[in-house]
């Protein structure tokens, strides 16, 4: 018997000492394939991004990583060429636990010191679990800062974040109490929440849900306010079909500040049915262009502001033309502009409406041409559907909406029902009708 309680208490003290190695080793290993799924994602992006792991120091019950961001042609945006993480981690049985902190990086801890009277109000620390999943925690607490021309009030937050190992899983919840600048911008109650499935390197399957509580401005034209915002973008893969939508709706219970106070305001907004592969080519190539447009404007740091502005403005001005080539692969059969639900009430009355813009062929940049100059060529590659409804009150003396545009329309865009302007327009058989009437396009 007690050879046998002697074995057991052997057993034990083995298991005390070997799960926690093994959990140590899970951990490196863990890192480690992260770190290269995600260097791989931002080179297939060209984000200009990686991670590297400076040294890994592993012992029996704990390991200490020094591990950075290099932050490549964007460096120049973030005025720093990397960011250096150092985690303290503890194995245990089940799990391990790590802290993370940024005291390697000089410019963080002067800020701390000069900014923020030396306190540290960041805190992250990182669970690494059996079944692969990390689930990474950052505390925020209150801090003042005293800027140059301004007091920043930052007050409390939390960050939660599980990620599977194979950075196919993202899921987020975000709660901070919010911030203010001199009381002329106070933010209250920011919450966000997300769930996202890697479908691939630019596809995200799933949901994003913000909100605000409330926003208040104040300026020379007057005080602006915005109360429960709430903002959700949603993303639809299917996959039989190649399709990807997307939609994002944006809404708010009231909005003063302007000459007229709103009401239950909302819009959502759909780019729906987009080729997936369109999609892909599309990203891919606006990637390409935009990290070499960064990578130019990094380039320039420390060169004459006015110079780098001018050299940025024309950068972007032919960046229209060099993205020609990304738009044309969007456009597809089957692609949707959608506009829908869009309401707001004025103290004059409510407005309604929706508006759907869909694309019947495949279709060129060039081919926009002719459009141009004959419009009727139009109804073979659009269909269209809008629907708006607001009160007269609120628009006043608007002959222009009321007559007809050019000679082939029969009313103007709106005509009168009762005490609102009523529009309706939609394609059918080859013809645009507006207002119940065919109209002649030149």
């Amino acid at each position: 018997m007690k050879k046998a309680i002697a074995l057991f208490g052997l057993i034990l003290l083995l298991a005390g000492i070997g799960i926690p190695v093994f959990s140590g080793i899970m951990m490196e290993r863990t890192l480690n394939q992260m770190f290269g799924q995600i260097n791989q994602v931002y080179a297939e992006t060209g984000m200009g991004f990686s991670y590297e792991i400076i040294d890994y120091d592993r012992r029996f019950f704990s390991s200490e990583i020094e591990w950075k961001i290099k932050l490549g042609t964007q460096k120049a945006f973030y005025g720093l060429e990397e960011i250096v993480f150092l985690d303290r981690a503890k194995h245990g049985i089940t799990r391990v636990v790590s802290t993370t902190s940024l005291e390697k990086n000089q410019w963080f801890m002067d800020f701390l010191e000069q900014k923020v009277d030396g306190k540290n109000p960041l805190g992250i620390s990182s669970e690494y679990r059996y079944s692969g999943n990390i689930i990474i925690s950052i505390a925020l607490d209150g801090f003042d800062w005293e800027m140059a021309d301004a007091a920043f009030v930052c007050m409390p937050g939390q960050i939660a974040v599980t990620v599977a190992k194979d950075l196919k899983q993202v899921d987020s919840e975000v709660t901070w109490e919010g911030f203010s600048v001199d009381d002329k911008l106070v933010v209250n109650q920011v919450s966000m929440d997300s769930k996202l499935e890697k479908l691939s390197t630019y596809i995200w399957d799933g949901n994003v849900a913000f909100s605000v509580q409330n926003i208040q401005a104040e300026s020379k034209r007057g005080r602006f306010e915005l109360s429960k915002v709430s903002c959700e973008y949603l993303v639809d893969f299917e996959k039989d079909e190649k399709a990807l939508s997307i939609n994002a709706s944006v809404g708010a219970d009231k909005i003063t500040g302007g000459p007229n106070p709103i009401q239950d305001a909302f819009v959502q907004i759909g780019i729906n049915q987009i080729d997936s592969d369109g999609f892909e080519a599309f990203m891919e190539m606006y990637s390409q262009i935009m990290m070499r447009v960064m990578g130019e404007m990094s380039a320039e740091s420390g060169k004459d502001p006015e110079a780098v502005k001018r050299d940025t403005k024309k950068r972007f001005a032919a960046l229209g033309l060099q993205m020609a080539g990304a738009y044309e692969k969007l456009l597809k059969q089957g692609l949707e502009l959608q506009l829908a639900d869009i309401k707001a009430t004025f103290p004059q009355g409510r407005i309604n409406g929706n508006f759907a813009l869909g694309l019947k062929k495949d279709m060129t940049m060039v081919q926009f041409v002719p459009l141009a100059i004959q419009p009727s060529l139009s109804l073979d590659f659009f269909s269209l559907k809008s629907d708006f409804s607001l009160p007269i009150e609120l628009v006043g003396e608007r002959p222009k909406l009321l007559q007809p545009v050019f000679p082939g329309m029969r009313t103007g865009l709106f005509e009168i029902s009762g005490d609102a302007l009523i529009h309706h327009a939609e394609t059918r058989n080859g013809k645009l009708f507006l207002n119940g009437h065919a109209v002649r396009l030149p």
